[in-house]
């Protein structure tokens, strides 16, 4: 089992950093059971189980006696009663399941065909099964980002505000929701960077339901959802749903939705006109809600033109014309942070500059103030130096690794993230291009007159014409670029990508087939060195695909998502089937030693091995069994470990009772390996001088005939 878990402490990226601790808490709990098991328990063995042999106590009776009559009288104890019968059922299987094995050995070729054919059916259910990086997981909290017309004033969203959150509590009911948070604005201090609002016009609302209630978060969410779209009175506003909780956002870098498709490459304009053609894309995809481009290019900014020659002969530079226009509006603590320490109680206060408050301040009124500064006697007003321009721009700016983006970012209800993302990359398929080419573009049949005359335009500083779509390219050159079908504008260099927990999910899948496909080596290696035989141990192997048959039903029937959890689950099973595939071959092994045939031990072996190997599979099955139902909410996360390791455990102890004896009886030879076994026992003898080679006839010997010494 350590083994197994070694290449998953030791993988990187996500997987990594979830599953390392648990697989250090396994690896130092199964050392210290393994010294226990060495010390602790044969000292207990010895002081409390009864001495039959030593005080003369008639041994107990052969398997099955007592079924017959003929072995002891049922104890008269309650205890007794159901020990007798425990055993007697435990023999009945024993019996039950030795006949059903000479049977299957009578027919192996048959066993084995319907095995694989059961594994082929099993990898058939893949496509079938949901996959998602980490399972959804009701937090009892759902997180509104709240999106009003980027020109709306931070007092008019306040009021928006109240109203939608008026329109939650008609939604959910009151006695099952704890608090409504809400969160307007931006400051512009350092709290911004923990913050998903990007302007006034943006709001983070944060819903906390109560333990009991009767719908789970998501639930709530797609109600919200739906409500929210047949009210026509929040037509201007946009909404996005997260009910991940922390964990989720954990794992997505922050993110609040698990799919982001980033364009980049481009002028804001061309990537901005992308990234809304993705987005409608995407949005007919099934299962895709709140698909939304993150950034805004229609923010209403102030410019202020400042005429640098006039400003320096009044001695004022374009700094302190700014800083008036600042503080004019606002505050001079928003361009020159001044505080001053009380010494008595050693509390902080800013010291700034502020005009009275003039809710009603128009530009008129922005250019009458007076502007000083620090060379200037003579106050000036600040139209005599500087004029204003209003001119949309970009909300706010994103960067990955320095290269500007913008995010197309979409939520997901009632679809696993690998089918959507699966079908979110062919939706997008057309805007891909033949191999050398980033984008599949044609330049209209524009004449050249056009081309020259928007291209002076644009020098000069004026916009083109309404409808007009044109792209800058490197050379300097003015194109009119469309795509393919002509909807939207694509420059030459833009490209896109899909990001987020896609993504993780995706490199955490591989990272983990890698760490499956190493603790298998790992085990097989290590029983080729304990076994001395390559043959033992590519039998037990064949356990590890038994259970992937029960893992992929299971994750079906139960309708569980195939994701780090559950191929963890899946892990942890390599190391158990594993282990009864060892009791088996290693029992039949010594029975050969013994000298019986390869059938017979093999037989032997599986019915004195039948008892321990059931005792692991009830000891786990039923452990698991409270975690894989999930009683409570918020366990969502370890439901699909759980259900993964119970539905392999199924078939790979089922199967394991048959598929091994028979691997063993076709792959096993009678004669040479015994010989073989004889000498490396003969290795083993601690005199080295009484280990005498064997006489060239010794492959003739009975294999239960001692060796000459």
């Amino acid at each position: 089992t350590n083994i197994v878990l070694a290449p998953v402490a030791l993988q990187p990226g996500m997987g990594g950093f979830l599953f390392r601790p648990l697989a250090l808490a396994v690896t130092f709990a199964m050392f210290s059971s393994f010294l226990l098991s060495r010390t602790f328990v044969p000292m207990m063995c010895a002081k409390f189980l009864p001495d039959e042999h030593r005080h003369g106590v008639r041994p107990t009776a052969a398997l099955g006696s007592s079924s017959h009559g003929h072995g002891p009288s049922a104890p008269k104890t309650f205890f007794g009663r159901i020990h007798h019968r425990i055993e007697h059922f435990l023999d009945n299987a024993t019996r039950t399941y030795q006949h059903l094995l000479a049977l299957a050995l009578r027919h192996r070729l048959a066993v084995l065909s319907g095995v694989f054919s059961l594994f082929l059916a099993a990898l058939s259910l893949i496509p079938f099964i949901g996959r998602e990086f980490f399972p959804q997981v009701d937090a009892g909290q759902i997180t509104v980002y709240l999106r009003a017309p980027s020109n709306m004033r931070l007092d008019a969203t306040e009021k928006r505000v109240a109203q939608f959150e008026h329109f939650i509590k008609s939604v959910i009911p009151a006695e099952e929701m704890e608090m409504i948070v809400s969160e307007l604005g931006l400051d512009p201090d350092w709290s911004a960077a923990y913050t998903a609002n990007s302007g006034q016009q943006d709001t983070v609302v944060r819903i906390q339901l109560k333990e009991e209630r009767s719908k789970s978060a998501q639930e709530y969410a797609a109600d919200l959802r739906r409500a929210f779209a047949e009210t026509t009175h929040f037509a201007d506003l946009r909404v996005s749903f997260d009910t991940g909780g922390l964990v989720s956002n954990a794992l997505n870098n922050g993110a609040s939705s698990p799919i982001d498709i980033q364009v980049f490459g481009g002028s804001r304009r061309a990537c901005l006109e992308l990234a809304k053609q993705i987005r409608n894309r995407v949005a007919t995809v099934r299962g895709v809600v709140d698909a939304r481009v993150l950034q805004r290019l229609d923010a209403p900014y102030l410019f202020i033109n400042v005429n640098r020659a006039k400003a320096a002969e009044l001695g004022l530079s374009p700094a302190d014309v700014i800083n008036q226009a600042v503080a004019a509006m606002n505050s001079s603590i928003s361009i020159n942070r001044n505080f001053w320490v009380d010494t008595k109680t050693g509390n902080q206060y800013f010291v700034a500059v502020q005009y009275p408050e003039f809710p009603s301040m128009n530009i008129n009124d922005l250019l009458n103030i007076e502007a000083r500064g620090t060379h200037q006697g003579t106050p000036i007003k600040l139209s005599e130096v500087a004029s204003f321009e209003r001119r949309d721009g970009a909300v706010e700016i994103s960067h990955d690794s320095l290269i500007p983006v913008f995010n197309v970012q979409m939520n997901l209800e009632g679809r696993d993230i690998g089918h959507a993302g699966a079908e979110i990359k062919q939706a997008l398929k057309g805007l891909k291009t033949p191999p050398g080419l980033h984008w599949e573009t044609k330049i209209d049949e524009t004449s050249k007159q056009e081309i020259t005359k928007l291209t002076k335009d644009l020098h000069n500083g004026q916009e083109p014409p309404a409808g007009m779509h044109w792209e800058r390219g490197r050379d300097g050159v003015v194109k009119l670029v469309k795509d393919a079908q002509g909807d939207a504008v694509i420059s030459e260099g833009i490209r896109w990508q899909m990001r987020g927990e896609y993504e993780r999910m995706n490199e955490s899948f591989v990272n983990l087939a890698l760490g499956l496909a190493g603790a298998a080596v790992l085990v097989y290696l290590l029983q080729v060195a304990l076994f001395r035989s390559w043959v033992g141990p590519f039998i037990i192997m064949f356990t590890v695909p038994l259970g992937l048959i029960g893992v992929l039903t299971m994750l079906l029937v139960t309708r569980t998502t195939l994701n780090v959890q559950s191929q963890m689950g899946f892990i942890f099973l390599v190391g158990i089937a594993v282990n009864n595939g060892v009791l088996l071959v290693e029992f039949a092994n010594k029975q050969r030693k013994a000298g019986r045939t390869v059938k017979e031990a093999i037989i032997a072996a599986a019915g004195i091995r039948f008892r321990p190997i059931l005792m692991t599979f009830l000891a786990t099955f039923l452990d698991l069994i409270p975690m894989a139902i999930g009683w409570e909410r918020g366990s969502e996360a370890n439901v699909p470990l759980a259900r993964a390791v119970v539905g392999g455990l199924l078939t790979s102890t089922c199967l394991t009772f048959f598929v091994v004896p028979i691997l063993y009886t076709l792959l096993i030879k009678e004669g040479p390996e015994q010989e073989l076994d004889l000498e490396a026992e003969l290795a083993d003898s601690p005199s080295p001088a009484l280990a005498v080679p064997a006489s060239p006839s010794a492959a003739e010997a009975p294999s239960h005939c001692p060796a000459r010494i």
